[in-house]
């Protein structure tokens, strides 16, 4: 399992309130960049049940010759995964109002189908009616940290 270096661990409230989360992932040099969008789907859907969240929609979408969209609705936001298998990356956006878990433990299920040998990610600060509610961080992860 993949562990960020810089872990923040989020209460287990099951609505945050005006905390909104907002994190961008770098997954580099992926052994499964190439996975099929259906396996990306449950593993989506996965992190959506960690987090307490509501999928409302779901589009797959798959490009010739290869690589994949998707995208979950959720009624707290949006989970969004894009692959290059030619270059063994994927970019993960996720963005919710609820964390039942923590999202570095929430996005588990999606690390493990890429199966990446390196994780950048970055929280972006975002606001609530004007408030800002989160101080942004990044932070890499490798295989056993």
């Amino acid at each position: 399992m993949l562990r960020p270096r810089y872990a923040r661990t989020f209460t287990s409230a099951r609505y945050l309130g005006d905390n909104m989360l907002h994190f961008v992932y770098d997954a580099l040099d992926c052994a499964s960049a190439d996975a099929d969008s259906v396996e990306l789907l449950n593993a989506m859907r996965e992190t959506s049940r960690l987090l307490g969240c509501s999928v409302l929609g779901e589009l797959p979408v798959c490009f010739q010759p290869y690589g994949v969209t998707v995208v979950l609705v959720l009624a707290e936001s949006h989970i969004a995964v894009s692959t290059w298998p030619e270059d063994r990356l994927a970019y993960i956006d996720l963005f919710t109002c609820r964390a039942d878990v923590s999202i570095q433990c929430a996005i588990d299920p999606i690390l493990s189908v890429l199966a990446p040998g390196t994780v950048k990610f970055q929280q972006i600060n975002r606001s609530f009616y004007g408030r800002r509610v989160s101080v942004g961080m990044s932070g890499s992860a490798l295989p056993g940290d």
